[in-house]
């Protein structure tokens, strides 16, 4: 028997939203801070146009970016767990007897180790309680 656990497209969104809020929110904060330099020194308007359209063009830069990457990582993201094995697609698997550490952690999800590969779960995985039931009677979970 094998099933597989993917990351749904909602979590995925809510996800970035939160990453690029961030973002947004420093750069607003960045360009606060060099406007208030450059008042209190006495710049052009013509620098201070310059400063928010570099800040804007970082940030809409870094915003797309970001979001690419979110989108290629999580959205083909999935854990398939078999009888005696843990895999992560693409890529990694563990075998149940190789498993040392489970760990859950504080910001959220389970990391499976072996000697050779840890392979994450985020806690926004679909039936995330369902696989951390399967993998606790795999190995005792340490929260971290």
């Amino acid at each position: 028997m094998s099933d597989v656990y993917r990351i749904p497209s909602p979590a995925i969104a809510r996800y970035k939203r939160s990453v690029n809020g961030r973002t947004l929110g420093i750069m607003i904060f960045a360009f606060l801070a060099i406007t208030a330099v450059a008042v209190a020194r006495g710049a052009s308007i013509i620098i201070h146009l310059f400063v928010a359209l570099m800040i804007a063009l970082v940030t809409a830069t870094n915003i797309i970016r970001t979001s690419r990457r979110i989108d290629e990582e999580l959205g083909e993201y999935a854990i398939r767990i078999e009888a005696d094995c843990l895999v992560r697609l693409p890529g990694a698997a563990i075998e149940r007897a190789a498993v040392t550490r489970i760990e859950e952690r504080r910001g959220g999800g389970l990391a499976v180790y072996s000697p050779e590969t840890m392979i994450p779960i985020p806690e926004m995985i679909e039936g995330y309680a369902e696989l951390r039931e399967r993998l606790a009677a795999w190995h005792s979970i340490e929260l971290k």
